[in-house]
């Protein structure tokens, strides 16, 4: 099957109270349930060797149970570093004191404290331990999510969001945000965005591809006034903004964007412009999201040819628009800057754009 499973994860965010509980409670602890299924750990088998601990009075009894189950748990680290894919190796181990059972967190050699840890690890941990280890995960799969690192900072917001990221694209699954916080959105992944709006007669409508001239509803005000540079939320106020006509053009221009290491240019796709677009308001947008100097890079063509006599005016007249035949001779499409062996591109510019560093230079 295409879509092999659906699921929709709600984070419980643990503490560094959940990793240290009285044995008598082991059974009511959301962490060492968890960690009971996963690698096979019988918490009856550990109250009963706690009992006859209390019984006898001999502390070896329980360190031979700590060695077997941590045996074990050296299948949930290496689980864990393969699915977080950090340059640092993170461990788990249990202790066995006399009252209490914790679960030790080691950062490389060292003892670390789950409370401060980044942001990015303590979201990866409360989703392995509350969804990824109770199954395996692969292409296929979704996850969904709603409101997803709501309540954090928006630095945190963002790192939460380059992790669920990378980890959906390293593994191959889909993972679905719903959300309304426009601080999860990245100005070089504007492809990934979907609109969810009611219009006047109640219908909701999915508009799949976000531009410049996507519906004007409360959801693309807060998306524009994040993405506006003189707002300083998502991209840097001193960043230029180049307009480009369509989602593929934005995707190849991003990609090479990347490849080169630019960290200070970002691309807008503008949309479809046809006889009824307001050339007028489509300017004033793009004013408003960059004041200073904007340009507008488009194919030699009706959209170039809408755009262009507006701009001579004087209140427009600050913008550069370039059609491509000024950067690449007789080019009428952005592909046409590139070699036909190039297969990626035929793959789609959404799947170019994610590969594009592993494309021989």
């Amino acid at each position: 099957d295409i879509v092999k499973s659906v699921c929709e994860y709600k984070r419980e965010p643990f503490s560094d109270k959940d990793l240290s509980i009285p044995w008598l409670d082991l059974s009511r602890n959301r962490l060492f349930t968890a960690l009971s299924q996963s690698i096979g750990m019988s918490i009856e088998e550990i109250e009963e060797r706690y009992q006859l601990y209390k019984s006898i009075d001999s502390y070896g009894i329980l360190k031979d149970l700590q060695k077997d189950m941590n045996d074990k748990m050296t299948k949930v680290s290496d689980d864990f570093n393969r699915l977080y894919n950090s340059h640092i190796e993170y461990s788990f181990e249990l202790d066995f004191g006399k009252n209490d059972v914790s679960v030790l967190i080691k950062k490389g050699s060292q003892r670390c404290v789950l409370q401060t840890e980044s942001t990015g690890f303590k979201y990866f941990f409360d989703m392995y331990f509350g969804l990824l280890f109770r199954k395996e995960w692969g292409p296929g799969d979704i996850i969904t999510m709603d409101e997803p690192a709501e309540g954090l900072s928006v630095p945190a917001r963002k790192e939460v969001r380059n992790f669920l990221k990378d980890f959906a694209f390293r593994n191959g699954i889909l993972i679905v945000c719903a959300t309304h916080s426009p601080f999860l959105i990245s100005a070089d992944n504007l492809d990934e965005l979907r609109l969810v709006y009611c219009d006047k007669d109640g219908i909701t409508t999915i508009e799949n591809e976000y531009s410049l001239l996507s519906n004007h509803t409360h959801a693309t005000q807060e998306i524009k006034r994040a993405l506006t540079t003189e707002n300083y939320q998502i991209i840097k106020p001193d960043s230029k903004y180049i307009f480009v006509e369509s989602m593929d053009d934005y995707n190849i221009m991003t990609a090479f964007k990347q490849v080169l290491g630019e960290t200070d240019i970002y691309f807008f796709p503008i949309g479809k412009v046809d006889d009824n677009t307001d050339i007028e308001k489509l300017l004033s947008e793009i004013f408003r999201l960059h004041k200073q100097n904007p340009v507008i890079l488009l194919p030699k063509g009706d959209t170039y040819n809408k755009i262009k006599p507006h701009c001579n005016k004087q209140s427009c007249s600050k913008a550069l628009v370039l059609n491509y035949n000024c950067v690449g001779g007789s080019t009428e499409t952005i592909r046409d800057f590139f070699t036909s062996d190039i297969s990626t591109l035929n793959d789609g510019t959404y799947y170019f754009k994610n590969h594009i560093q592993n494309i021989e230079k």
